[in-house]
This record gives C-alpha cells, structure tokens and sequence, in this order.
C-alpha cells in the first residue's frame, strides 16, 4: 500500500507539472463575423457574387428560405460576440462545395475553426433533409418524354 507521504509527493508533481505546462489551448480569440449584406452589395456592385457563390442572389435568397427552418438552431452555435447567422453556414456550405476548404473560408465568415467544421456539416445535413431540394427524377417513360420534348 502506497504510503501518503508519497501520494502527497505525487500530487506536488503533477501540480508543478500544470504549472510548468499552461493553458496549451491559449487564450480564446474573438471572432468578427463578416456583415452578411455589406458583403453582398460589395459583390453585387463588383458583378462578382454569382461567380462567388455559384448562383444568383435571387436564388440564394431562395435557398436561404429552404435551409432557414433547418439552420436556425445552429445559429447559437457560437461563443463569439456576434452569432454565426444562417447565411454564414450556407455561404460557407457552398463556398466549400465549389472547391475550398472550411479552413481556408472560416476566414471569410470570421468563424474559428471548431465552429466552422460543425457549420459545414450542418449545411450538408440540411440540404439532404430539406424535401425542397430532393431530386426527383422520371419515373414513368410518359414522363421522360414529357423531358425531351
């Protein structure tokens, strides 16, 4: 049986060890969120934002409107000042799915990168459970018809 003495010894140790090592995480950086609309209007007036986003803005609007009702629990998702808002996580979404990673726009969107990996799954898991944006395709040969006239 270990003797307290050199529990007590053990337990300075770890203590000075903890002190010796620190926070290893370091302190929490506040992220500025980027403004979802002055962002916008910039790539209107630059004639950029289908380009960007790989749609119109009117389709845009639309797809926040789909992806809204899904995303807006994940909004909370954020110990930031300012919260991640729905058009964040779907212009991170699709950002991402036109060829960058979510390391690379998290920078964008001011998300860190232990919101911003969540954000991305959230996106993807709302686009596949939104019955809006299912494909539906022919399943009559009246129907593929109908498609080639």
């Amino acid at each position: 049986m270990p003797s307290p003495c050199n529990e007590l010894d053990d337990l300075h140790h770890l203590l000075y060890l903890h002190d010796q090592v620190g926070d290893v995480r370091g302190n929490r950086w506040d992220h500025e969120r980027m403004d979802w609309d002055s962002h916008v209007a910039q790539l209107v007036h630059e004639g950029r934002f289908d380009r960007e986003y790989r749609m119109s803005v009117p389709a845009h609007g639309n797809l926040v409107k789909i992806l809204d009702p899904i995303l807006e629990r994940a909004e909370y998702n954020s110990r930031g000042a300012e919260p991640i808002e729905v058009e964040h996580i779907i212009g991170l979404g699709l950002r991402v799915l036109a060829g960058g990673t979510v390391s690379d726009n998290r920078h964008i969107f001011g998300m860190s990168t232990g919101a911003s990996y969540p954000c991305f799954n959230d996106f993807l898991d709302a686009v596949n459970s939104a019955p809006e944006l299912d494909i539906n395709l022919p399943s009559t040969a009246e129907q593929w018809h109908q498609i080639n006239r």
